[in-house]
């Protein structure tokens, strides 16, 4: 749409405004070269998974874009990794060279137009599919719109972002100072490290493995809608399509919707629905009320393909034996660790492309490499 010449100062000082970069996000590291290397990323490993940094604002580095091959497909996945940021569009578009990605005239690549577009509510993690069969390098240009929010959150689970490395301290049916919420939950959990330390609501996932009380394990952070499924699987997660559903029933859980329903009522419903098919559920610990179980379980159905966002109440995993970083680790129960909601103030939205190549435009739309085979 074009505007009136008595606007257009306006406008830029607008536009200047919104590219400011946030202090507590690192800039671009300097060991990249100012317009990106045209080599794959995966250069001298053809298939092998590899990643670039997700650039918010031209320099502020906010997470990373991982591709990784499966048959005939890659996975291309956006994943923020600092706090606060949420990503509200993403757009992908993957091609044999970069001139095929769609652009305008002037070289100026249209996000728009690209092949993949979801609109998601300030999520944190996201992935497309896609079939690449007879390809053997391709050129990806990964275009999100992004968020930050002001952070404000009783909670410090604020600082908690996936791939950290903590310790947790299990205390099972105890009263916690701190805790998240007023809800009962099944495992307080006593977080430790670096960064996002402090009591939260926790939940079991895989019925088979247990946790002892007041031990310590090493956990790694994990971002259940963004990992892969042969990991989660190692976790205990037979049925990670259901994830969705399971985010969507602890929202309505914490949000006061199954009147009825107690910590064992929602543990129950997770078990349910983390464990294979048709599994019998029973514990030997705790007693719930079927009936009310069994109202979650019909609830559930109407959470297919919900992510929570920052705005919602999410969940980690805690990965205590499966990820590299923890291997040798202790053969524990993954746990579910409850997300409080922020106070969901905008203080700023940007632009964000996977780092790579500058398009031949006047913008800084990027793309950048990989190679399949």
């Amino acid at each position: 749409m074009k505007k009136l010449p008595a606007y257009l100062s306006l406008i830029l000082m607008l536009a200047l405004a919104s590219c400011h970069r946030p202090d507590d996000a690192p800039e671009l590291p300097a060991s990249n070269p100012p317009n990106g290397s045209t080599d794959p990323i995966n250069m001298g490993n053809c298939g092998a998974t590899a990643s670039t940094d997700l650039i918010a604002g031209q320099h502020t580095v906010i997470g990373k874009v991982t591709v990784s091959t499966n048959g005939t497909f890659i996975r291309v996945i956006y994943e923020l990794n600092q706090p606060n940021w949420g990503i509200t569009q993403t757009h992908l578009d993957v091609k044999e060279g970069w001139e095929q990605i769609p652009q305008a005239g002037n070289g100026n690549p249209v996000p728009g137009q690209f092949e993949f577009k979801t609109d998601h509510d300030k999520i944190i993690g996201y992935y497309y599919d896609v079939d690449v069969t007879g390809m053997s390098q391709v050129s990806i240009a990964a275009h999100c719109k992004v968020v930050k929010l002001s952070g404000v959150n009783p909670n410090p689970i604020d600082a908690l972002v996936p791939g950290l490395q903590l310790n947790m301290d299990v205390d099972i049916y105890s009263v916690l100072s701190g805790q998240s919420s007023n809800i009962p939950y099944y495992l307080g959990l006593n977080l430790s490290g670096t960064a996002g330390s402090g009591f939260y609501d926790g939940f079991c996932v895989d019925k088979g493995s247990s946790l002892s009380s007041h031990i310590t394990y090493d956990v790694l952070t994990l971002d259940p809608f963004v990992t892969e499924t042969s990991l989660l699987n190692c976790m205990g997660i037979d049925q990670p399509e259901n994830l969705d559903l399971v985010a969507y029933i602890l929202n309505q859980y914490y949000l006061g919707q199954y009147s009825n329903a107690q910590a064992e009522e929602l543990q129950a419903a997770i078990w349910t629905l983390m464990e294979p098919s048709g599994t019998t559920i029973s514990s030997n610990e705790i007693n719930w009320d079927q009936g009310v179980v069994n109202t979650i379980l019909n609830d559930a159905s109407n959470g297919e393909g919900y992510i929570p966002g920052l705005c919602d109440y999410r969940f980690l995993l805690m990965d205590s034996r499966c990820s590299p970083q923890v291997a040798g680790g202790d053969d524990a129960q993954t746990t579910f660790t409850v997300i409080a909601p922020q106070e969901c103030v905008q203080i700023g939205e940007e632009t964000a492309w996977g780092y790579g190549p500058q398009f031949p435009g006047r913008n800084w739309g990027m793309y950048f490499n990989y190679c399949i085979q």
